[in-house]
């Protein structure tokens, strides 16, 4: 009996032991309801809480209320189906089913018929129509009352989908069964691509061949059923993921790796051979005979294949019957192409192509032309395509093949705009395909790449070229740079020390990405600097041009005027003393009109964001508690812990997002709500991942002890985004960034079975 009483005491003890070693699982979940007006209605907003609340009901905790007076969505009976299907409530499971179904077909048939209202829509054989859809979606006679709630559940977000795309004027093209953007100008309209609501993870267990059996019989239909953790390729396992969901832990196993860094720039030497196509199309001046190879394979691919070996047989090969033959051969078929693509508005641009006689004058008419017309063409990325760039070994040694690039008005540095529809061949030389000897292209490429992070919309909504990250209508600008540095010095002289200075203070991530390029502006000046003083400019020139140059190449770089020496908000980012913040006086209005200058173009976060970030965050609350009358700046706002940004963020997703666990445990002892999440009720661009917490900015790149302190003060591990993913997808780089590397496997495994 005494054996069998200390047995019991043991375990008693052991237990008590683990509960305080994981004391944060257990923590009641703090219910965050958001007031703001509109913040509730919005078709995303109500995606993902549909998404989170079929996530808790499958738990069996209950649905976040609303703010008062604001209604339900009426798709949203949808969560109380699943949670009558799970109770065995058969007769309520279909009344509520019934209901959603009606209400989305109400709302799918006034989006038919929005769709078949538009003349201009030219896609329409391209997608399934929103009726013909939800009537692929009827359930089949006697269908399971699972098969039931997943087609319903595909009519919710279709309807969902459709309503949030109306504002973007782009749903007349959305694929509804394979959720995405059929028309993609940039990456914001891919907003709503992928799309889809889930069942929660936890009904596969016992459901594993129910699951299997919908998702051949709904094929496409289908699209991923489960919210697992688990890569797409995985989302049709169902057996696997039933074991996974037994075991959560082993979703760490699945975790995706940060991708790849980008393939280096080739240095002045080629690699070894074989070449593929991209190192033939540099080293082809090298050794024409280890480029030749790669040319003609690649020439199975496309028209511009076929112009590149064209291209380069008229370069570097000896001139003879055999060549001019061939060469014959290959530009009879692109002009057959391009003729076939001539367009009326082409007019006076539009010059007849020529039979290949030898000369380089016979090729440029049909250079120009395979170019407008777009059947010979260079791509960056999948998305992006620009005009044709000819290879630079082929312009070296052909310059009056340049004849092709002729720009009728071509746009100089302070012109962004494109005359035409169309353009003509460009520079390989300034589009990656090729280098020049001795260019610091590998500086200017990772300066340019840099400016990437600031520049807000401009490099989004143009396409870049695949090496220099560097827009199309930058062309003639480089093209200076490159060919005739002396222009520069006609260029707009800095204000600034570097590129976006005044705009790096605007946020912490404004900062952090700000001195990221300072440091690379200072290696590109310098070696472009050397670039001028040997095409003949003196030291001073060579410094004074480099520096325009490089300003003048990244969009947007002088946001503002020069910042103001001594401000609050340079000093909470510069991470100056306390001391030194009390002593300083309130600045005139005038002196930050910089900042506000820069802020109409890309909104600054207030000082409490910025605060966040300083060691001495505990002493700026006391300071800040005092009377600082005027306070033009705004400083007083250090004790608004809930204050949000213009993308209603709040300092504590802040300080979850740069793993400030100290700065997160102040907010959240003095009130921080730990489940606010971001909506913008605001006019601004929205974001594809919206709706996102503390914990899923922390389980994306902060340290165990950040998630945590956040799940100890009842972070909810339910919430999801407005794409339906939970800070467990983030932690596993399963959402839009990489998984959490700060993590060693033994956390992963014990935070995915915390946050799953």
């Amino acid at each position: 009996m005494r054996a069998a009483l200390l047995v019991a005491l043991a375990v008693i003890a052991v237990t008590v032991m683990a509960l305080a070693a994981d004391h944060y699982l257990y923590r009641p979940t703090i219910v965050f309801v958001d007031d703001r007006p509109g913040a509730s209605q919005a078709p995303r907003r109500v995606l993902s809480r549909i998404q989170a609340d079929l996530e808790r009901v499958a738990v069996g905790e209950t649905p976040w209320p609303l703010p008062p007076g604001v209604g339900r969505d009426p798709l949203e009976r949808l969560v109380e189906a699943e949670d009558a299907l799970l109770r065995g409530r058969w007769r309520a499971f279909h009344d509520h089913a019934e209901a959603v179904r009606a209400e989305a077909l109400r709302r799918l048939a006034r989006q038919d018929e929005m769709i078949r209202g538009q003349p201009h829509q030219a896609d329409l054989d391209r997608v399934m129509l929103p009726l013909a859809y939800a009537e692929a979606l009827t359930p089949p006679k006697g269908a399971e009352p699972l098969g039931v709630l997943v087609r319903t559940l595909r009519l919710v977000d279709a309807v969902l989908v459709l309503e949030a795309a109306e504002t973007s004027h782009h749903q007349m093209r959305y694929d509804m069964t394979a959720r995405r953007n059929l028309w993609v100008l940039t990456e914001r309209d891919g907003i709503l691509d992928g799309v889809r609501l889930r069942l929660p993870c936890p009904l596969v267990k016992g459901r594993a061949a129910a699951f299997a059996t919908l998702a051949k019989e709904m094929g496409e239909l289908a699209g991923p059923l489960l919210s697992c953790p688990v890569p797409d390729s995985l989302a049709g396992d169902f057996a696997l993921l039933e074991r996974l969901a037994r075991h959560p832990a082993d979703f760490a196993r699945h975790a995706v790796p940060p991708p790849p860094a980008p393939p280096s720039l080739y240095g002045e030497a080629p690699p070894s051979p074989p070449w593929d196509k991209a190192a033939a199309i540099r080293f082809m001046d090298v050794s024409p005979d280890g480029a030749e190879p790669a040319l003609r394979l690649a020439t199975l691919d496309s028209a511009s294949a076929r112009l590149d070996l064209a291209l380069f047989l008229h370069a570097f090969r000896d001139r003879s019957a055999a060549r001019d033959e061939e060469i014959r051969s290959l530009m009879a078929g692109i002009d057959g192409l391009s003729l076939g693509r001539v367009r009326e508005s082409m007019g006076r641009f539009f010059t007849p192509p020529v039979p290949y006689d030898g000369t380089d004058a016979s090729l440029v008419p049909s250079l120009r032309l395979a170019a407008m017309t777009k059947v010979a063409e260079s791509r960056s990325g999948e998305r992006y395509v620009y005009s044709y760039a000819i290879p630079c070994a082929v312009l070296l040694a052909r310059p009056a093949l340049a004849a092709a690039m002729d720009f009728t008005a071509a746009p100089g540095p302070d012109d962004d705009s494109m005359t035409v529809d169309f353009t003509p061949a460009i520079s390989g030389c300034l589009a990656g395909r090729g280098r020049v000897p001795g260019f610091p292209e590998a500086d200017l490429a990772a300066f340019v790449e840099a400016s990437a992070a600031a520049d807000g919309a401009q490099n989004g909504n143009h396409p870049k070229t695949p090496r220099y990250p560097v827009m199309q209508m930058d062309l003639p600008r480089m093209a200076a740079v490159v060919f005739d540095p002396r222009q520069t010095l006609d260029w707009p002289e800095p204000v600034m020390e570097f590129p976006y200075q005044t705009w790096g203070y605007g946020s912490l991530d404004n900062h952090a990405a700000a001195e990221t390029l300072r440091s690379a502006y200072l290696r590109a000046r310098e070696s472009l600097a050397g670039w001028f003083r040997a095409k003949g400019l003196s030291e001073a020139e060579s410094v004074s041009g480099a520096s325009r140059a490089l300003f003048v190449l990244a969009h947007g770089s002088s946001c503002g005027d020069a910042p103001p020496p001594a401000s609050l908000r340079r000093l909470l980012l510069e991470r100056a003393s306390v001391a030194r913040m009390a002593e300083l006086p309130p600045p005139e209005p005038e002196r930050l009109k910089p900042f506000g200058d820069c802020a109409r173009f890309a909104p600054f976060d207030p000082l409490v964001h910025l605060a966040v970030g300083h060691p001495a965050l505990p002493l700026l609350w006391e300071l800040a508690g005092g009377k600082m009358v005027p306070d033009p700046e705004g400083f007083a706002s250090l004790r608004d812990v809930d204050r949000r940004n213009h993308f209603g963020k709040t300092p504590l997703m802040e300080a979850a997002r740069f793993d400030l666990a100290n700065a997160a445990a102040f907010l959240l002892d003095k009130g921080a709500r730990v489940n606010a999440d971001t909506w913008q009720t605001s006019r601004l661009q929205p974001l594809a991942h919206d709706s996102r917490t503390a914990l899923i900015y922390a389980a994306s790149n902060g340290s165990a002890a950040t998630i945590r302190l956040l799940l100890a003060a009842g972070a909810d591990r339910r919430q999801t985004d407005s794409k339906g993913l939970r800070a467990v997808h983030y932690l596993l780089g399963l959402g839009p960034l990489p998984a959490n590397m700060r993590l060693s496997p033994a956390e992963r495994e014990e935070l995915v079975r915390a946050l799953y």
